[in-house]
Parts: C-alpha cells; structure tokens; sequence
C-alpha cells in the first residue's frame, strides 16, 4: 500500500523530530507534529477549520538532518501505521494512505495527543465524520 508523497514526507519529518530528541525510534508524537507542522497541509488545515487552536499543541519544528539510516517506528507507532493503512482500504478508493488517515490513526493510538487536542477544541467526533 502507497502512501501520498505528502504523508511520506511526514514520515520523513517524523524521523528529523525524533532524531532532534536523541530518540531511538520514531513515536507518534513525533508523526502527529510532523503532520501538524505543515499548516497549508491537509492534517493542519483540517484541525484548524473545526476549530483547533494549534499553536497549544505545536512544537518547534526541527532543522532536516542529513543522516540517511532510517529509525525504527516504535510499537505505538507501527500500530498507528496500521491502522492509517486499514483507514486508506476502507475510505480510499486507491488505498494510499493519506496524512488525514496518519492523523486520525495517530489520534486513536495516542490517548495523550487526543487528550491535547479535546483540551484545544476539538470535538473528536465531528473529526472522524469529516475524515
């Protein structure tokens, strides 16, 4: 299954945040700002058009690193993976994965980064209708 170069990118941003916290593997903290960071992306835009205040939840982004070995995704990660990749086969026609599938895998996976958001003003299950 493919993902949309803009949720490649955000996997590649992912592994620079995790890298700059002298991280061993990519957590879904690092996944959800990366998706968040781009705010002409289609994650940050969605939020902030249900009414989200980002700049609450936001870190500053990091410079891109030149190392090229990748890092491991840690578990929760890979388990928001997984379910980004079950959200493309049911609301895709393509199945790619698209960053609003991450983000909202993110966001099921992550009770913390839910919990941040809900404390921002998101109304969760207005969030899911939209996805």
């Amino acid at each position: 299954m493919e993902m949309t170069p803009a949720a490649s990118r955000a996997v590649r941003q992912a592994q620079d945040r995790a890298r700059l916290d002298q991280s061993q593997q990519i957590e879904t903290r690092h996944l959800f700002q990366a998706l968040i960071a781009d705010d002409e992306g289609r994650a940050h835009t969605l939020l902030t058009s249900l009414g989200v205040d980002l700049s609450s939840v936001m870190e500053d982004a990091p410079e891109s690193t030149s190392e090229e070995s990748s890092l491991p995704l840690s578990e929760s990660a890979q388990q928001a993976m997984t379910t980004a990749r079950e959200l493309a086969s049911l609301l895709t026609e393509d199945r790619s994965i698209l960053t609003e599938h991450l983000l909202l895998a993110t966001i099921r996976v992550d009770q913390s980064i839910k919990d941040q958001l809900v404390a921002a003003g998101l109304d969760f299950d207005c969030f899911e209708r939209s996805i």
